[in-house]
Formats: C-alpha cells, sequence, structure tokens
C-alpha cells in the first residue's frame, strides 16, 4: 500500500470526528510530488514540505487529544 492510500484511511477515519483534518494528505501528497525535482519539499522549511505536513498534523493530534509531548 503506498502512502496516499495510507493517508486517505488516516484522514478519512480523523474527519469522520473532525471535519479541521481535511487536507493533510493533499498536502503532503503535494510536497511529496514536489520533491522529486527539489529535495527542500521533503523536509525545508520555507515551504509546505512532507516535514511539515506531518509536524502540523501531529501537533493537531496532540492537541485535539491534550496530551503534551
Amino acid at each position: 500500500m503506498d502512502v496516499g492510500a495510507r493517508l486517505r484511511g488516516v484522514e478519512a477515519s480523523l474527519t469522520a470526528s473532525l471535519g479541521r483534518f481535511a487536507g493533510y494528505r493533499a498536502r503532503f501528497l503535494t510536497a511529496l510530488f514536489r520533491a522529486d525535482d527539489d529535495p527542500a519539499w521533503l523536509a525545508g522549511t520555507s515551504v509546505d514540505s512532507c516535514h511539515r505536513v506531518w509536524f502540523e498534523l501531529h501537533e493537531d493530534l496532540v492537541a485535539t487529544l491534550g496530551v503534551s509531548r
């Protein structure tokens, strides 16, 4: 199973309860596609990179659950 399919399932489960989780998959896949031409899209901080999207999803989950890291 590819990352897009896995993220589709995760996003679908999350958005079933909280609509604000919609969009992470599209942003991640866009960054992954752009990384073919520019590696900054993998882990850069000046673009909406894979790392940035994943980090924001993580922070959103932590805040939603009310736990500290």
